[in-house]
């Protein structure tokens, strides 16, 4: 299997592995701007469009978008265009039973195994992101907290099934060649360093009761940009991985020399996790910038497939005028004029034909600011 050494990856031949890979965001966990929306959950998002066009017509869509928003030929696209990874951002709900889910965890254990296939014969390596975990690890929609009124850090219970998933996750997957390695939690965001701590020390050692091969990947707190609170590895096959975006100021240098610290004191591979959403120039610099850390062991532009947005994306959906305002009154229900639930319905059917890489647009010039930028090293699986 992929593996650490030092702070490199090397596959089972003994060559060393750059993971330059893609997210495969808003397919097993939903956010609502990724769809033309605003900041909703996947829970609000499922909610309103059950009050919209019913449960029957809302779960016919929820199971119509997972078929069609990643299928074998988005898999095809992404290995032919040179990348080597993906990156499977997870909702908890996908895997373990939840009653307002009904059929949603066979569902999701089938998409991942029917994922992994698709790595197999494209090449590709996967890596499996716990996104959003019981009771929420941060605040944000993205970690879709849903009705819970405890935190996963407040909640032992919660923090028991985020164990016992990665168990069943690590006994399910241990034998696969195209998996990379387990992402253990999404952009944690605890009040205190410890808590996070501890609670991925129990997730590594879930794995390592099933699984004694895969890489683990763990991410910093406060969103996966602080390594604080890890004065040592916790396994000796892991990486730490950090996600970089610059909305709020360019401070790249000052960051990323911080992580290559990491890396070189610990003696353990950082892998970038998360960065995109920003101008043709930012990007092909920021991969820049990557390569030029001989610690880093790769890097996952969030996201492969998305409704078109303020910054250029990889790949465009084009949204209806129809589904548009539908996802605006999902997200502004006050401020929005309710469409009716045959208008809903139409908009969603019509939804789940653009999604399909088929009628979607690959934008060359975002493929050519991040592949042309990094070198070609031994990054094919």
């Amino acid at each position: 299997m992929l593996h650490a050494v030092g702070t490199q990856l090397v596959d089972g031949q003994g060559k060393t592995v750059h993971l330059h890979g893609v997210n495969l965001g808003g397919w097993m966990l939903w956010e609502g701007w990724m769809y033309g929306g605003g900041f909703d959950s996947e829970s609000v998002i499922l909610d309103r469009l059950n009050t919209l066009a019913g449960r029957e017509a809302t779960r016919a869509f929820r199971d119509g978008f997972y078929s069609n928003y990643i299928r074998d030929d988005d898999l095809r696209k992404i290995a032919a265009l040179g990348f080597n990874s993906v990156r499977v951002p997870v909702n908890y709900r996908m895997l373990l039973s939840d009653p307002d889910k009904a059929g949603a965890q066979d569902a999701g254990w089938q998409l991942l195994d029917r994922l992994f296939d698709w790595c197999d014969q494209c090449h590709l390596y996967a890596i499996i992101d716990l996104h959003a975990a019981p009771g929420g690890q941060a605040s944000l929609f993205t970690a879709d907290k849903g009705d819970a009124k405890l935190t996963l850090w407040q909640s032992g219970e919660y923090q028991h099934k985020t164990v016992a998933l990665w168990r069943a996750v690590a006994t399910r997957y241990k034998n696969r060649t195209s998996l990379a390695g387990f992402d253990l939690i999404n952009e944690p965001d605890p009040a205190r360093g410890r808590s996070w701590l501890e609670l991925s020390r129990q997730l590594a050692e879930a794995v390592r009761t099933e699984d004694k091969q895969h890489l683990i990947f763990i991410e910093g707190g406060g969103l996966a940009t602080d390594f604080s609170m890890f004065d040592k590895p916790l396994d000796a096959n892991m990486a730490y991985s950090f996600h970089i975006y610059t909305w709020f100021g360019d401070d790249r240098s000052r960051r990323l020399k911080n992580y290559e610290t990491l890396a070189i004191s610990q003696n353990v591979p950082v892998w970038v996790g998360e960065f995109g959403e920003n101008s043709y120039d930012m990007i092909g610099t920021t991969v820049q910038m990557f390569e030029k850390c001989p610690e880093f062991c790769g890097w996952c532009f969030w996201p492969w497939k998305r409704v078109s947005a303020k910054s250029p994306g990889l790949v465009t959906v084009n949204a209806s005028p129809e589904w548009l305002r539908v996802v605006k009154w999902i997200s502004h229900p006050l401020l929005n004029p309710k469409p009716g639930a045959e208008a809903a319905r139409q908009a969603m059917s019509a939804f789940l034909e653009s999604v399909k890489l088929s009628n979607a647009q690959v934008d060359q010039k975002m493929v050519h600011e991040l592949l042309s930028r990094a070198p070609s090293p031994q990054d094919s699986k």
